[in-house]
């Protein structure tokens, strides 16, 4: 594996292979589309999207919601084995995972929350990486009150039996005793739903929720405060019909800030449609040409800003 996250030899990446040698993972380095995490499209850091006082919107839920940023330098320190490519690669299996076995979709989001937190905070052997994400899934799901759990057999059979159960339940005691059992985070998604309830776009969810996925290839956006996320992706998918001004205010966000990281949500997302082999596209647009139709207006509604950009 090359200090970029691309394989020389085209046999897909380690992360998708037990130390066994067993491949467990659809995906290869040649059927992934590479984000560039560090295209630098903003003038500032995107630190300072953190701002105290948010009790404006969803009080309660922002109230109880964990500090849930995370640092692109934590995972440079504790992965030095890994690169944001190699995340990618889990994150988008893990997708594939989720949809296969008809995980919900905030089962999903809270998986990959807790996995990139796990990233962040102690290292995790490349070898060791595809059952920690398996695991962040299995603890989650089991966490979910409202939607039946799977057995721990059908996440062996997914990964092809490559795991047993020792193995799963000994990285479960991992994880959770690590976090003193606080596995729960808020997602960017409680903020969405709360945000398109007060501005009366629910049916735009979607539209919306189709940004959100694509935002969670790129280890960026856990930079920013969930808030931060939630109002991106909503811009994203509302354009000229968005009420950028009023939730920024609510969120105590800055409007010129949120349109930049839009700007780069919306090529992200061109870049991950071109890859049809994606599970986001082939959740959302292969079976529904209006979210290609929202995604190909953003193209256009985001170039207005661009071009006043070079022009200034």
């Amino acid at each position: 594996m090359s200090k970029d996250g691309t394989n020389p030899s085209g046999s897909g990446p380690s992360v998708a292979s037990t130390s066994n040698g067993n491949s467990t993972c659809e995906y290869s380095d040649d059927a992934t589309i590479e984000i560039d995490d560090n295209e630098q499209i903003y003038v500032e850091s995107p630190a300072h999207f953190v701002q105290k006082g948010m009790e404006s919107i969803g009080e309660l839920e922002i109230k109880k919601a964990p500090n849930t940023i995370m640092s692109a330098d934590d995972f440079k320190k504790f992965q030095p084995d890994l690169t944001f490519h190699n995340r990618q690669i889990v994150v988008e299996w893990m997708y594939r995972v989720a949809k296969k076995i008809s995980l919900p979709s905030e089962v999903l989001y809270s998986s990959i929350s807790l996995l990139d937190k796990v990233l962040t905070s102690y290292t995790v052997p490349k070898d060791d990486v595809q059952l920690t994400a398996i695991t962040c899934l299995w603890i989650q799901n089991k966490m979910d009150e409202r939607h039946r759990h799977h057995k721990l057999a059908l996440y062996a059979a997914v990964c092809q039996n490559a795991f047993q159960p020792i193995d799963f339940e000994k990285k479960e005691i991992e994880i959770v005793s690590f976090f003193g059992g606080q596995v729960e985070f808020q997602t960017a998604f409680n903020i969405i739903k709360i945000l398109l309830d007060e501005i009366n776009f629910t049916h735009k969810l979607r539209f919306v929720q189709f940004y959100y996925d694509v935002s969670l290839l790129s280890f960026r956006f856990n930079e920013l405060p969930v808030t931060a996320t939630a109002v991106i992706a909503i811009n994203c998918a509302l354009q000229n019909d968005c009420p950028l001004k009023t939730l920024c205010q609510k969120c105590k966000l800055i409007e010129e800030d949120v349109i930049n990281e839009s700007i780069f949500l919306n090529k992200v997302s061109q870049t991950v449609v071109s890859g049809k082999e994606c599970g986001i596209y082939v959740e959302y647009c292969s079976k529904d040409d209006k979210v290609m139709e929202n995604l190909l207006d953003g193209v256009k509604y985001f170039e207005k800003y661009q071009k006043s950009e070079s022009n200034s």
